[in-house]
């Protein structure tokens, strides 16, 4: 049987730039489950704050829970998630970004963890072509780091 260690670590994902514009009706928001919780018009650089819990064994893997946190262990990440209101829902998904956690590097996480700093998460909210960033999103379009 491994040690295992857990700390609660807080997040914020700051996203820059969102491609909308006041009254267009896109939203954006971080999705729970399958639900996007209260999601906000994506017309100003918004940040999302949730927490998360760094999971660490005796022989140095590395995993992420938490309420946002979504995949396999191993290939853990947080949705983005873009939708418009319709006639019937308050938010129909159309699009979502991927926020992979294997992506911090370890002496962002000893920080936070060590140092009660928060882990912040830049993230470019739309893409080269003006559309709502998606997919999996990579460097240079989201850079990590600490904050106290």
């Amino acid at each position: 049987m491994t040690d295992e260690s857990r700390h609660s670590v807080r997040l914020t994902i700051v996203a820059t730039d969102p491609p909308g514009t006041a009254g267009d009706g896109i939203l954006f928001g971080l999705q729970r489950g399958r639900a996007v919780e209260d999601p906000v018009p994506a017309c100003d650089t918004t940040e999302f704050r949730t927490a998360i819990d760094v999971v660490r064994t005796g022989n140095s893997d590395v995993d992420f829970q938490g309420d946002h946190v979504h995949g396999r262990r191993g290939d853990r990440f947080i949705y983005l998630a873009w939708g418009i209101p319709d006639q019937t829902e308050p938010f129909v998904m159309f699009a979502r970004a991927k926020i992979k956690l294997d992506g911090i590097a370890p002496d962002l996480l000893d920080a936070a963890i060590e140092h009660d700093r928060v882990l912040v998460a830049d993230l470019r909210a739309t893409d080269a072509k003006g559309q709502p960033a998606s997919g999996t999103i990579k460097p240079p379009a989201i850079e990590w780091r600490t904050t106290t």
